[in-house]
Order: C-alpha cells, then sequence, then structure tokens
C-alpha cells in the first residue's frame, strides 16, 4: 500500500503555513466552498415560541395548578358575602322650580353632571347617615368592622400593617376631624351602578346576612327618594324667601320711575296716549305718506299727459256709442256696394247713390274722432295739473310738522329715558311675581324625579367568595406566571433544542438527526453502538441511511475521500456516528476504513470489539506497518484501525508525517475513511485532523450541546482551515416536530417498553 509522494503539512504554531494540502492530492484542501460565515441567533418566531413552551408544559401544568390549589384554599378560608339588588330609575328632565325661561329639558353635557351628581348623592355620608339611623346599624356595622375572626389566615397580618400605615398617618395629621367608622363601613359594602344608555341604576349591597343586605337596600332606595324630596321642599322655601325680597326691591324701584316719568311729561307738557310715539310723530307719519302718494299721482299724470294723449283718444273711443255706431253703418254701406258690384257697375245710380252714403258716413266718423281725441288730452292735462298742486301743498304741510317735531324732542329730552326704565322695572316686577306663585304651587306639591323599579330580596347564595370564578382566575394566572418562567428558563438555556436552533446559529447545513433512543435493561450495561446491524428496521438505521444519502451531496464530488467527525465536547456521540455511518457505507458495497484517532480516549475497540494492543500510535511511532494496525470487522467491507497504546503527545503524532503518509495510503486503499477524532474544546488534535481531511462533520447532541461551545468549535476549526460541510444533531427529543422529515416511530423491533434505559453514547 506505502508510495512515494510529496507533502506539506500545515504547521500548528507560529510558523503554520496559511494554507493546507490535501493527502489524497497535490491540491489544496479548501478547494469545496469556503466556510459560511458563522451566524448569530435570530428573533423567535411564534413557532418558536410555541416549540419553547411545548418542551415545558410540565412545568406550566404544575406552577398552573399550584396557583389553582393557592386560590382554592383562599376561597374556602373567605367568609361567605351575599349580595341584595335593587333598581332605581332617575329622571333628568323633571320640571325645575325657578327655571327663568330656560327649556325643562337638559342637554347631553347636563344630563351627564346631573346623573353623576346622583351617583355622589347614593353614596353620600349623609344618605348613609339616614339609613344607618333608620335600621339602628351602627353598633352591627362597628362589630363587623372590628371583628377578625372569620377573616383568612393571612387577614390578620394584613390588618396590623394597615393598622400602623393609618396610624402613622392620623399622627401626623392630628387635629384634622376623621369620618365616622359606621357610615365608612357602610359605604365599603354600597356598590352603585349605572345601566347603560338608560335612567335605570342598580344598587348593590354587600353583608353577610342575607337579610340584613336585602333590608339596607330597600332602605338606602326609600331615604334617597325622601332626600331628594325633602331638597326639593328646602329649595323651594329658599326660593320663596329670596323672591320676596327681590320682589320688595322691585316694586319699590319701579314707583320711583314712574313718579320720576310723570314729573317729567308735567314740566315739559308732554301728552302721553300710552303708546310708544308722540301726536306730532304720528301726525308727521301720516303726512308723509300722503305726500309720498301725492307725488306718486302727479308723477303718474304727467307721464299720461306727456305720452298717452292719442291712446287715450283712442281709448275713450272705443267706449263712444256715436263713433261705434257710424263704424258700423260704414261698414254695412261698404259691404252692401261689394255685393252690388258684382251685378252693376259703378256708374250706374244705385252704385253712385251707395258710394255716397259712403263718404258722408265716413266723415261724420273723422269729425266724431277728432272731438274724441281732444277732449281726452284736455283731461290728461287737467288731471296732471290738480296733482302737481296737491303736491306742492302736502311738501309744504310736511316742512312744518318736522319743524314741530324737532321742537317736540328738544322740549322732551330725557322722556324716553324715563320710559324704558319703567318699563324694564314693570316687567322685572311682573316676573317676580309669577315665579313666587309658581314656587308656592311647586314646594306644596313636592314633586319627584326618583322611583323605584325593583325591591331588593333576601339572596339566596353567596357572592363572594366565587369559588368556580377564583379556580379559573387562579389557573389563568398560573398558566401566565407558568409560560413567562417557562420563556425565561428557555431564554437562560443556551443550549442546542433542534434543527431550527442550529439552522439560526450558522448557515451550515444539518445532514443528519438521530433520536434519543433507549435500550432493553439486558443491554444497560453494554457500551452498544452498532445499531445499524443489530436493529435493521429501526429508526435509528433509517436515520443513519438518510444520512449516507445526504452525503452523497455533500460536496461538489459527493462523498468525502476523508470524512472527519468531531464535536465541541465530549459525550454527543460522535464515536456512535462515525461507527453507524461506516457500516451504513459498508452496506452499500463500499470499501471502508474506520480510523480511531482519539488517541486521548479511545472508544471504538471496545464498541466494536477489538483488541486495541496495536494501532495507530504503533504506526506513527514507526513500530508497525499499515497492514498490522488494520483489523477486520465482523461487519462486511468494513476495516478498522483502533488507537493502539496511550501517548503522551497525542496532538504531534497527528501532526506527523507518518500520520500524513497513512491517509494518503488509506485514501488509495478504500472508497471512504472516516476519523473518529477528540471533540475541538480546548484539544488542538481536531484542528489537525480537519486540516488533514478532505471533508469535517460536527456533531452536535441536542439538549446538551450550548451554543457558545459550537460558536466556538467552528471558529477554530475555520481558523485551522477545516472544511466543515455540516452539521449531525444526536439525542433529539422532538420526533417528528424535530423538522427532519422521517419518522422516527417506522418500526419497533429496536425498543422494549419494560424497563428500559437510556443509550449511553460517546
Amino acid at each position: 500500500m506505502k508510495q512515494q509522494y510529496d507533502t506539506q503539512i500545515i504547521a500548528l504554531d507560529s510558523n503554520a503555513s496559511s494554507t493546507a494540502i490535501s493527502p489524497i492530492s497535490n491540491e489544496p484542501l479548501n478547494r469545496y466552498p469556503t466556510q459560511p460565515p458563522v451566524g448569530t441567533s435570530k428573533d423567535s418566531d411564534v413557532r418558536d415560541l410555541l416549540a419553547s413552551l411545548g418542551r415545558r408544559k410540565w412545568f406550566i401544568a404544575g406552577i398552573a395548578g399550584l396557583m389553582a390549589l393557592i386560590s382554592l384554599l383562599i376561597s374556602l378560608s373567605m367568609t361567605p358575602i351575599y349580595r341584595a339588588q335593587a333598581t332605581i330609575k332617575i329622571d333628568p328632565n323633571d320640571k325645575q322650580i325657578v327655571d327663568f325661561g330656560v327649556s325643562a329639558t337638559k342637554g347631553y353635557q347636563e344630563t351627564k353632571e346631573f346623573m353623576q351628581t346622583q351617583y355622589k348623592l347614593l353614596k353620600s355620608r349623609a344618605l348613609a347617615k339616614r339609613v344607618i339611623d333608620s335600621l339602628d346599624l351602627e353598633a352591627t356595622l362597628l362589630n363587623e368592622e372590628n371583628e377578625k375572626k372569620s377573616k383568612p389566615f393571612y387577614a390578620g397580618f394584613i390588618a396590623d400593617i394597615k393598622e400602623k400605615i393609618k396610624s402613622n398617618k392620623e399622627d401626623n395629621l392630628s387635629g384634622k376631624p376623621t369620618l365616622p367608622p359606621a357610615e365608612l363601613a357602610f359605604i365599603k359594602g354600597l356598590t352603585i351602578e349605572p345601566v347603560g344608555k338608560s335612567q335605570l341604576v342598580n344598587i348593590y349591597y354587600e353583608a353577610k346576612d342575607p337579610k340584613l343586605a336585602s333590608a339596607i337596600v330597600n332602605s338606602l332606595t326609600t331615604n334617597f327618594i325622601k332626600m331628594n324630596i325633602d331638597g326639593r321642599i328646602n329649595a323651594a322655601d329658599d326660593a320663596k324667601k329670596l323672591l320676596r325680597e327681590q320682589l320688595v326691591l322691585v316694586k319699590s324701584k319701579l314707583q320711583e320711575s314712574e313718579a320720576r316719568l310723570v314729573k317729567h311729561e308735567r314740566e315739559k307738557g308732554i301728552i302721553n296716549t300710552g303708546g310708544k310715539k308722540t301726536l306730532i310723530a304720528d301726525s308727521l307719519e301720516v303726512i308723509n305718506r300722503a305726500y309720498a302718494e301725492a307725488k306718486k299721482s302727479r308723477i303718474d299724470a304727467e307721464a299720461a299727459y306727456r305720452q298717452r294723449g292719442g291712446a287715450s283718444g283712442a281709448i275713450r273711443s272705443l267706449d263712444n256709442v256715436v263713433i261705434q255706431t257710424l263704424k258700423a253703418d260704414l261698414q254695412r254701406l261698404r259691404t252692401k256696394y261689394q255685393e252690388n258690384l258684382q251685378i252693376y257697375k259703378p256708374s250706374y245710380p244705385l252704385m253712385r247713390e251707395l258710394q255716397n252714403q259712403i263718404r258722408s258716413t265716413q266723415s261724420s266718423l273723422n269729425r266724431e274722432l277728432k272731438l274724441v281725441k281732444s277732449g281726452a288730452s284736455q283731461d290728461l292735462k287737467s288731471r296732471f295739473i290738480a296733482a302737481t298742486q296737491r303736491e306742492k301743498e302736502l311738501k309744504a304741510e310736511l316742512s312744518r310738522e318736522k319743524a314741530r317735531l324737532l321742537d317736540s324732542r328738544d322740549r322732551s329730552l330725557g322722556h324716553n329715558t324715563l320710559q324704558r326704565e319703567v318699563q324694564t322695572n314693570r316687567e322685572l316686577y311682573e316676573g317676580l311675581l309669577q315665579r313666587l306663585k309658581e314656587v308656592g304651587v311647586a314646594g306644596g306639591v313636592g314633586t319627584n324625579n326618583v322611583s323605584i323599579v325593583d325591591t331588593a330580596f333576601d339572596p339566596f347564595k353567596k357572592y363572594k367568595p366565587n369559588t368556580k370564578l377564583n379556580l379559573i382566575i387562579g389557573i389563568l394566572l398560573g398558566l401566565m406566571l407558568g409560560s413567562l418562567l417557562a420563556l425565561l428558563l428557555e431564554h437562560s438555556d443556551d443550549r442546542i433544542k433542534s434543527v431550527d436552533d442550529l439552522k439560526k446559529l450558522t448557515d451550515l447545513p444539518v445532514l443528519g438527526i438521530f433520536p434519543n433512543i433507549r435500550l432493553s435493561s439486558q443491554k444497560k450495561n453494554q457500551r452498544q453502538a452498532v445499531l445499524v446491524t443489530e436493529q435493521t428496521s429501526s429508526a435509528i438505521a433509517e436515520a443513519f441511511r438518510s444520512l449516507r444519502t445526504n452525503m452523497l451531496f455533500a460536496t461538489p464530488e459527493g462523498v468525502p475521500k476523508l470524512l472527519h467527525l468531531t464535536s465541541s465536547s465530549s459525550g454527543e456521540g460522535k464515536s456512535n456516528t462515525a461507527i453507524n455511518l461506516a457500516i451504513v457505507f459498508a452496506q452499500s458495497g463500499k470499501s471502508v476504513l474506520l480510523i480511531d484517532a482519539d488517541l486521548r480516549k479511545p472508544s471504538l475497540h471496545k464498541y466494536l470489539k477489538l483488541k486495541n494492543k496495536v494501532g495507530l500510535s504503533n504506526y506513527i511511532s514507526e513500530e508497525a506497518s499499515v497492514s498490522e494496525i488494520e483489523t477486520n470487522t465482523h461487519i462486511p467491507g468494513l476495516t478498522a484501525i483502533t488507537s493502539g497504546p496511550f501517548t503522551s503527545n497525542p496532538a504531534d503524532f497527528l501532526s506527523s508525517n507518518a500520520m500524513l503518509d497513512l491517509l494518503k495510503q488509506a485514501a488509495d486503499a478504500y472508497d471512504l475513511v472516516i476519523i473518529d477524532s477528540p471533540p475541538v474544546m480546548g484539544l488542538a488534535d481536531a484542528l489537525v485532523l480537519s486540516n488533514r481531511s478532505t471533508a469535517t462533520l460536527f456533531v452536535v447532541a441536542s439538549h446538551e450541546t450550548e451554543k457558545k461551545h459550537i460558536l466556538g468549535a467552528i471558529e477554530r476549526l475555520k481558523m485551522g482551515y477545516g472544511n466543515v460541510i455540516g452539521f449531525v444533531l444526536t439525542k433529539a427529543r422532538e420526533g417528528k416536530k424535530s423538522g427532519y422529515g422521517y419518522d422516527y416511530d417506522y418500526g419497533d423491533s429496536w425498543q422494549d417498553n419494560s424497563n428500559v434505559a437510556k443509550l449511553e453514547l460517546k
């Protein structure tokens, strides 16, 4: 097998070259696509969040159960409280006692403020005092306020703290009055709840005694109505008193203003007829209207005279009997002449006679029309002259009346002011007198805008504690708290749990994924890793066959000739993965060499039940040849090289020319060489082997390997020019939900449900 060739070794010290040479050929080892850059974790999406909660579902369920138990204990330790209810109606648009012209219907804002005032009155100390006095509740309320017998186990401690705080406040606020304790206790149990979009109000009271609760609610509604009526009566009395005082003052002012007005009219000689205007003003207004009408008549007469003289004559001719008769005779003679013209000639004597008659009649008609036209023009002229004369007379009279009015105004200076003062005082006096009458009527009637809709009855079931509701709240709080704690634990847990975690951590593909299998108790103490031969139909065997298929597409040349397996730390299953992967490739007809390069903690000879007296360390130290260290296993097509005796300098051994020579010979002699190496972190062995190999497969244990260790290991391999082509995820717990695509539940020959124990992976 041994051949001569030139090699170049990458040094792991300060004199190391930047590029290593493959033992297979003289090509650089980084001929495959360069290692993709290491990424960082991304924010979890909804699916990751649900997956995190699913992994800790029992923890969340435990917190929820604990909170439910605490809620149940608290509910059982609390004293039962009963709640009575009554319903009243409050009408905000009740008639006001003194509205002074304002509409009785309130606007939206006024209605809102009115209803809020009523709610505050229902919880006022004055109403509470009425109810306490009517039912003699002061002693009962004080006893309930001070007793601590039936309170929960934690209530005494809380009450002591409250008393200390209250005492400190009272020391700081010395000298200030405090509310009566009985009224405070009463208001604590009272609840006012308006019914939305209505005038109804629900009144609730909570007490230990159901009968007492209903009696308090009924007494509260009754006393609220009485308090409302008493308030209206008191308001009416106050209003009447105020109105009487104002009425006396206004009456005195009215009398004084009337006296001043009469005195002024007597001194100035002003005659007041009771109207708003004087006689001179009325006369001036009449003359002004007559003058305007005369002016209009004069303009119309002048226009008729100037423009419509002929037209007036034509119009009058229509009404003249003589003219109309002559026109009729003329028309008759002309018609007769035309008829005779059909028989006689114009020179005929009869025809000549008719012509003479026509001319005579036409002459008479023309004379009459001339007379009518001349008479119409003369008539229009007469009318125009008369209208002009009347306009002049009225204009002169209007000027005289204006002068009289101006003189009257000078004499009545201040008269209008006195009149307005008298009118204002009179209206105010009459208004106050009317309101006084209305207040007297309203105060006597005692109207009320509050009515009882439903009275309270004795409650037949307890209101608090609501055990079912408290349990639900406890469970919900427990679920929320448990989910929050679970997410915090998941966030603080830096371990890889699924394929998605690896995909988010780096851009390297996940080529294989293997479940966290269990073996029967009979194999509990055996270090068994040859699963694909002993359990050929199991899910683990199918997983390794799937990994074998994925390796065909892992590099441009297919399956790497020299495949190196490593992990970030020990116990992640890389040796187990190396053995089973070698077996499935051997089963496919390939010649496979499995090398145990873990010179610090070898394990392949134990899994494969081989002797480890002669191995890799003997060949590197030139104590044995290749043929002497190669061992055929019980699996056809699979040859193994064990680690050999322990050596004190494994890194130097693996960096030697002898190791490079061995890999060259193995690559020429076998279809596939699989190298099992120590973990990356803290050791240089894996970096040397990764550089000497065609490709490196990185093994990660689910729920064990931390992300920072993976990132550190990948970074170290990248610095050593190792060609990491992907991950293998072992000990996966999610099964189908891991996201890899094949079913781990396939077959059941590999699993025994009784007395199972976890497979010990190295």
